[in-house]
């Protein structure tokens, strides 16, 4: 199965809770777990498992859960509560912004509208965001992973940046603000590079993370 990241309003995660009625809630659901994890479909793009950031790996019992694309794993924020020690049911699930970063040539532009940062963590296997930009919901927003450029350091280490990119639409207004995720997966770059910068235009000028990767 191989791994394809979607961005979110490129690639919009079409799902079917059949189990799951209209009234229901999911504060019913006191053991129910929410975070960002990596979820898998099968060939005829049924969601058949789930693995969290901790490298745990579950099967999904909903029958009926749906995606748009087959063999992908998408990085999803997603609402479960585990059955067992093997499988989980899904309650909720909404898309993450997370991508394999692209080369800077691969862009005709780079655009970088600020966004506000709410936090930010590492896991083994992503840098990960939560930000919210300002809007008034008229057009879509658009997001994107630019690999800006490798530097060796003066002790031979590698360092690759990676910029967040934002585009807003010129005829949107900031009236409000809406809340998304980023992930950054880390996990292929630590094959080869020692380090990894991620920049963040906000509206305090840039912020720059920077972690080892080995």
């Amino acid at each position: 199965m191989k791994p394809l990241f979607n961005t979110l309003l490129c690639c919009i995660l079409l799902l079917t809770l059949a189990s799951c009625g209209d009234d229901e809630k999911i504060e019913d659901y006191p053991s129910a777990i929410t975070e960002l994890i990596e979820l898998s479909t099968n060939s005829s793009k049924a969601v058949v498992s789930i693995r969290n950031d901790r490298n745990e790996a579950f099967s999904v019992t909903n029958d009926a859960l749906k995606a748009d694309i087959a063999d992908t794993t998408y990085r999803c924020l997603c609402t479960y509560e585990k059955i067992n020690a093997a499988s989980v049911k899904i309650y909720q699930v909404a898309a993450v912004i997370s991508m394999h970063p692209k080369p800077k040539d691969k862009f005709i532009t780079l655009p970088k509208d600020p966004v506000h940062i709410i936090s930010q963590w590492r896991t083994d296997r992503y840098i990960n965001l939560t930000i919210r930009f300002m809007t008034v919901g008229a057009e879509n927003h658009g997001f994107g992973l630019c690999e800006d450029k490798v530097v060796t350091e003066s002790d031979g280490t590698q360092t690759v940046y990676v910029l967040l990119l934002h585009k807003k639409p010129a005829a949107d207004k900031e009236a409000y603000s809406e809340k998304v995720y980023v992930s950054v997966p880390t996990f292929e770059y630590a094959k080869t590079y020692d380090n990894i910068v991620f920049t963040i235009p906000t509206y305090d000028g840039n912020v720059e993370y920077k972690y080892a990767l080995k």
